[in-house]
């Protein structure tokens, strides 16, 4: 499950190399990818049940493949999109790996409702919302934030051409709803306590955010660091591939 953020998609995913015996399914999830053009996501019309309309829409994938026993692995804050498919569908969820997700702190307190919808305002406005992201939507921008906040090092070319085929106006409304803290207006606090799947949580070592509270209340939860920062599927791909097979491998 990728995360959400300007010109992110599916393609997070690129990298990864579980072996040829393992089937992966990376998901445009709704209103991300510009591939995808009957996916254009108008809040306004189709409403902004988030993050319940992604989790069905992955479970709808579960459906569609007849997908019976799966490891699901989502990126940074979307980690309420596994949490609750792990939660909603436990005979089917094996394994949950959350990359460089949330703290848990931030993952158990709700967001205000009022806050949440002054900063959807602002982002959704055509004034102030459309300039800022005309303003980050350019590659120095996109570069920029990278370095600064995704990245241990910086940042390469592909990450950067990447984002700029999927950014655009048609595909902001996920980033508006996302940003304005969505996914974050209720806590997660019981769907944790009660997870019955193996965990695994993949930080980086340059990452300073504190995740050893999830071992204190997840039942069966490891945490691994790795090389970067937090975007390790993209920046370290090579060892987040390890520790995800090595891990499956302990628990099946």
């Amino acid at each position: 499950i990728h995360p959400i953020g300007i010109g992110l998609s599916s393609w997070f995913w690129d990298r990864m190399e579980l072996g040829e015996e393992t089937e992966m399914y990376a998901v445009n999830l709704l209103g991300c990818g510009q591939s995808d053009e009957s996916a254009v996501w108008v809040p306004e019309k189709k409403g902004m049940f988030v993050p319940l309309t992604w989790v069905k829409q992955c479970e709808q994938l579960l459906n569609e493949q007849e997908l019976s026993s799966v490891t699901v692995v989502v990126q940074g804050g979307l980690a309420p999109v596994g949490i609750s498919l792990a939660s909603r569908n436990p005979e089917r969820v094996k394994i949950l790996i959350l990359t460089s997700p949330p703290t848990w702190k931030e993952l158990t307190t709700a967001v205000p409702e009022r806050e949440i919808q002054r900063n959807y305002d602002f982002l959704s406005s055509k004034l102030f919302g459309s300039l800022a992201f005309d303003t980050v939507e350019s590659r120095w921008a996109v570069g920029g934030f990278s370095n600064l906040f995704l990245f241990q090092t910086t940042c390469d070319d592909e990450w950067i051409d990447n984002i700029m085929k999927e950014m655009g106006p048609s595909v902001r409304p996920p980033v508006q709803v996302f940003n304005a803290g969505m996914c974050q207006a209720k806590s997660y606090e019981d769907e944790l306590l009660e997870l019955p799947q193996p965990t695994l949580i993949l930080q980086g070592d340059a990452d300073p955010r504190d995740r050893n509270e999830f071992k204190k209340y997840v039942k069966e939860c490891e945490i691994m660091t790795l090389p970067g920062r937090n975007a390790l599927p993209w920046e370290s791909p090579k060892e987040t591939s390890t520790a995800i097979r090595d891990f499956i491998a302990t628990h099946s």
